[in-house]
């Protein structure tokens, strides 16, 4: 006769564990999808970033065209942070003596579309990482954390508009000629091939993603 405690004492099944190998497979299965997903995920959130990116400059264009409205069809008589910090280091502006002599007082022209903006946030690009060196004239630029929480602005203006006094319609270049774009090439630039890519206005109101040497060919034309 079995005692109370066999009797009623049932004997514990030991979960199965899981063997080194099949630890291994699943860990490899893992590495592998996470090898194929996150790359898509990385291009999504890029997309979806430089759509953002471009719709903030279409804003400022329609905020240049109204600003123009009121000056005499002018493009703002301002300057960026690029022209105040590196402008006159760089001989950029050797052949506008009169408008370089002015950089250190000439207003921001962030600060002069904001009464047609009325948003800050517009000239912050989603995808500004910041940068150490400027990508145009080369020299160390300490944009950081980002170039909108240290300047106010994602975007460069192309400041010789203002400099050289041209009106909104009579651009030697039409459509192809630059308004503003991104201060830094690798927000938007691509892993395969490596390259630096910017979201630039055209002073038509256009916006396009180009390559760094088609920003070359646009900036230099």
């Amino acid at each position: 006769m079995q005692s109370a405690v066999s009797w009623f004492a049932k004997p514990e099944k030991r979960g199965a564990a899981f063997t080194l190998v099949e630890m291994l497979v699943v860990m490899a299965i893992i590495a592998i999808l996470s090898a194929i997903l996150l790359p898509v995920f990385w291009t999504v959130r890029g997309s979806a970033r430089a759509t953002s990116c471009r719709s903030n400059l279409s804003q400022i264009g329609k905020a240049v065209a109204m600003y123009a409205q009121d000056y005499d069809n002018l493009y703002p008589y301002g300057i960026d942070h690029q022209d105040r910090t590196l402008g006159v280091t760089s001989g950029a502006w050797g052949s506008h003596p009169a408008f370089e002599a002015l950089l250190p007082t000439l207003p921001y022209t962030k600060d002069l579309l904001q009464p047609y903006l009325k948003s800050k946030q517009v000239f912050i690009c989603p995808a500004d990482t910041g940068y150490d060196v400027d990508d145009f004239f080369g020299q160390p630029l300490a944009a950081r954390p980002t170039s909108g929480e240290a300047f106010g602005s994602s975007y460069y203006f192309n400041t010789e508009l203002a400099a050289t006094g041209v009106k909104t319609g009579l651009e030697t270049n039409g459509a192809n000629h630059v308004l503003f774009y991104d201060a830094a090439g690798g927000w938007h630039g691509t892993w395969l091939p490596i390259q630096r890519r910017y979201n630039v206005l055209f002073t038509d109101g256009h916006v396009k993603n180009v390559t760094w040497a088609q920003f070359n060919d646009l900036y230099g034309s």
